[in-house]
């Protein structure tokens, strides 16, 4: 299978940032690559409220929430935050 090289240049600021997140620089690209990739597949993805995680919308659960304003909103959250 085919394994594209990360450019030598974008390593230090991945490294940063995956170190910031305290998460593996694996991680870090493949979530902005799912990112890149979800505008392809439109509207069927987003993101969870909680953790930020990529997520399909079906699979999601929709919890209304009281804002400071008093408005009542509806988000997604991704099932592992929400059995949390």
């Amino acid at each position: 299978m085919y394994s594209p090289k990360v450019d030598e240049k974008l390593i230090p600021i991945l490294f940063r940032l995956a170190k910031s997140q305290k998460k593996p620089m694996t991680v870090i690209v493949n979530s902005m690559i799912r990112e890149s990739v979800a505008g392809y597949d439109a509207g069927k993805t987003t993101h969870c409220a909680v953790c930020g995680e990529l997520g399909r919308k079906k699979e999601m659960e929709k919890v209304r929430v009281k804002v400071r304003s008093g408005k009542v909103i509806t988000i997604l959250i991704c099932h592992s935050c929400y059995e949390k």
